[in-house]
This record gives structure tokens, sequence and C-alpha cells, in this order.
């Protein structure tokens, strides 16, 4: 009887490694099909899945090659139009300036901004970091365009707005702004020419407000 059981005991402890075995070959296969390897030695700049969670697929780091850098830009549709793949592009830190090229244009713009992206290519520099902010210099067809100071727009919502006079009531009014150059914004639509607004200290008048011009 001891022998018997014995024998028994043996054959359930068999199965029972069998069983984690094949358990642990699961679990590693698995594991291997979770490693990322990147393709090459580089900088993670962001990142779509943590720790812990259930990924069900699609982009999970962008990286940046190592001696890599690119610029994105976001430009008034109208300029785009005037964009061409290997334009050169000034790109300056404050301190210095580097020529990049533009390397991708984007396929379609903001529906509420009206903005497009761009990438540019940047040369390789020991001081160029991911995540500085730099200022673009690119070479378009030059136009007359309207302009208000930037102490003129309110945001609400990445939305701006002006408060245009008329018979001395102050009207809030949306427009779409495109480029910014010396304190000034260029206005898209929403304003014509000739029109007075409220230049500054927006944030002290509302809507329907009674208000009077002044030279300052």
């Amino acid at each position: 009887m001891q022998t018997g059981g014995r024998r028994e005991d043996i054959s359930i402890a068999a199965s029972t490694v069998a069983q984690h075995r094949a358990r642990i070959e699961q679990l590693q296969a698995q594991i291997a099909q979770a490693i990322v390897r990147a393709p090459a030695a580089g900088l993670i700049v962001e990142r779509s899945a943590h720790l812990g969670e259930i990924y069900n697929g699609g982009i999970i780091y962008k990286m940046i090659r190592d001696g890599e850098l690119e610029l994105q830009a976001k430009l008034p549709q109208q300029d785009l139009d005037q964009i061409r793949l290997g334009q050169e592009v000034l790109v300056s830190d404050g301190k210095r300036t580097l020529t990049g090229k533009v390397w991708l244009l984007a396929p379609s713009v903001d529906s509420t901004s009206r903005l497009g992206k761009i990438r540019i290519a940047l040369p390789t520099d020991k001081d160029l970091k991911a995540g500085m902010f730099v200022t673009t210099t690119i070479a378009t067809v030059s136009r007359d365009s309207l302009a208000v100071p930037e102490s003129a727009l309110a945001y609400e919502n990445d939305k701006a707005s002006v408060l245009v006079i008329e018979n001395g009531i102050a009207h809030k009014r949306r427009v779409n702004t495109g480029l910014r150059h010396d304190r000034y914004v260029e206005i898209l639509d929403g304003l014509q020419a000739g029109e007075t607004i409220v230049k500054e200290g927006t944030v002290f008048v509302a809507d329907g407000d009674l208000v009077r011009s002044a030279t300052l």
C-alpha cells in the first residue's frame, strides 16, 4: 500500500511540474512579445503607454535618434501654400542662428486655428537640446495685413477676441489670429481696418460696457 501511494504521489507531482513548466513557457513568450526595442540609440521625447496599462496598439514611444533633431512649427494656412519641401529656414535660440530645411508639410490644417504644421530638419549641433524654444524665419511672399497689439486680445478656451467700440459701447468679437511679431498679432478675419478697439486693459472692460475713447 505504501509503494502504490508513493507512485501515485510521484505521478501527481510530475503532472504539477509539467503544468508549471508550461505556464512558465507561456509567461516567457508573453514577456518576449511585450519587450519593445528601440531601432537605434536616441532620446525618448514622448510616451503614450505607461507601466500597468492595457495597450491596444498604436504609437507607444516617440524618440529622436542621436544627432537628429527636428523643429515642429505652425503656420497660417495662406503661408503654407508658399512653403516648399527643402526650403531653408533660419532658426535662432537667441545666441546663434542655424539653417534648417523643411522636410514635411502637413496635409491638412486645424479647422479652429487655421494653422498647419511643418517639420524642419536641423543641423547637428551639440548645443541644441530637445524641448528648446526657438524662433524661426521663413522667406515668403510679403503681404499687407491687419495687426493689433497683444494687449488688445483676450482668450477664452484658446479662442481670441477683441472689444470693438461702436457708438461708445464695447462689443466682444471673436477673431482668428495669425503671425506674431514685435508684440503685435496678425488678425486673419473678424476685424476690419479702421475699426476702433480697446487697446489694453481688456480684463477691466466687459461686453456691453460704456467706454470713452482717449488719446494716450
